[in-house]
């Protein structure tokens, strides 16, 4: 869906969406804080984890990956 978006894992509650190397995932922080989203410290410097928390409903992760890609979207016009 996005050229900079590499590969999504995940098991359970926890993902990671891993970017393209040349993409850091620290620099969506201030696009997800602004969506309301705070993104863990990743393992890897282009790896998003995503871990909502275990009492989400559907209708809360489904508003998740809305944000998401909308975060996605706005750093892509921004880079």
């Amino acid at each position: 869906m996005f050229e900079i978006v590499e590969q999504v894992w995940g098991c359970g509650y926890m993902y990671g969406v891993k970017l393209v190397d040349e993409h850091d995932a620290a620099n969506l922080a201030p696009f997800a804080r602004k969506y309301g989203l705070l993104f863990r410290r990743p393992a890897e410097n282009n790896v998003i984890p995503v871990v909502p928390p275990l009492v989400s409903t559907r209708q809360d992760i489904d508003d998740i990956a809305t944000r998401l890609r909308t975060i996605l979207k706005e750093y892509i016009l921004t880079s």
